[in-house]
């Protein structure tokens, strides 16, 4: 057998690489709501690639044995949460500018993603880190005083410990948990990105012993996403 040579190898991985088209990022903003709050992510993953072959917009692949289109979702949404300005970067193989990959988008979209904004990103730019999420959930009248009176005594517990059963240890809710208030009948929450392990939406639903509204009809809604 003969030894390959590392220069000939490290040449030959340089013009693979060479060979690659340029890179094409974007970042799109989108909602997702109607029927497609109840599929799950990786639903939504091959539901946007079905998207961007309707659109005739080829997504670039990673490279190895088992490519996979560069698309990056932040913070997967919980099945039958809707989404009014969820994130997702991608990048394309061809040529195109945000306008005409936006007008194709647009004319191929499955019904219940809509695009807000689309814009490419500089090369270089850092991925997206989440720092602050929004959500809100309609309460009815009849509860509202309660689930008021409720988030006042959430407000003084401290710490207010979450245990997941998970066999690791709890935490408290208040380390995740900014702003949280009932305003103009809808309950209205951010969830803070921490080092550590961050409240879950429903398991804020829980703590103010108001669970099953949705399961009456209420759609919780991620409002906004922050990134840096």
């Amino acid at each position: 057998m003969v030894a390959s040579d590392p220069q000939e190898t490290r040449q030959e991985g340089a013009a693979a690489e060479s060979s690659l088209p340029p890179r094409l990022r974007f970042r799109l903003r989108y909602e997702k709501c109607g029927d497609l709050r109840w599929i799950g992510h990786q639903d939504l993953v091959r539901c946007v690639e079905r998207w961007f072959r309707r659109a005739a917009l080829p997504l670039r692949m990673s490279q190895g044995f088992h490519p996979k289109p560069k698309m990056n979702f932040l913070i997967p949404l919980a099945v039958g949460i809707a989404g009014r300005d969820e994130v997702m970067e991608f990048e394309l193989a061809a040529e195109a500018t945000a306008d005409e990959v936006r007008a194709a988008l647009e004319r191929t979209a499955p019904r219940g993603l809509r695009i807000k904004r689309l814009a490419r990103v500089t090369e270089g730019t850092p991925k997206p880190t989440m720092r602050r999420m929004t959500f809100e959930l309609a309460v009815p009248e009849a509860r509202q005083a309660e689930v008021a009176r409720r988030i006042d005594d959430l407000l003084d517990t401290h710490p207010y410990p979450i245990d997941r059963q998970d066999g690791r240890p709890e935490f408290d809710l208040h380390e995740s948990c900014g702003r949280l208030e009932l305003a103009d009948g809808k309950l209205q929450f951010d969830i803070l990105a921490t080092r550590s392990r961050s409240v879950r939406p429903r398991e804020l639903l829980t703590a103010l012993g108001i669970d099953d509204l949705e399961a009456g009809g209420a759609v919780m809604c991620r409002t906004a996403m922050e990134v840096t």
